[in-house]
């Protein structure tokens, strides 16, 4: 079962939605948020310098302001 998300998402409506889902199903987690791509990138850079546990699940909104899903997935991937 996975334990740790990280949900890119900058609407709260569907921030809510996912708390909810997953707490419907009882999946116990650590959900970490941003609301773009740029903190969440930087936060993952953060955690994998100082080796601490990255998430087994990323949640990605496609379509956001600043960093969408897209510059995320391209940033990330390189």
């Amino acid at each position: 079962m996975v334990k740790r998300i990280c949900l890119v998402e900058n609407d709260l409506l569907c921030v809510f939605l996912v708390r909810k889902v997953l707490e419907k199903h009882g999946v116990k987690h650590t959900l970490q948020h941003f609301n773009n791509g740029k903190p969440a990138i930087e936060w993952l850079e953060i955690a994998i310098n100082e080796r601490l546990a990255l998430p087994e699940l990323i949640l990605l909104d496609l379509h956001m302001p600043d960093m969408n899903g897209w510059d995320f997935l391209e940033q990330w991937s390189t």
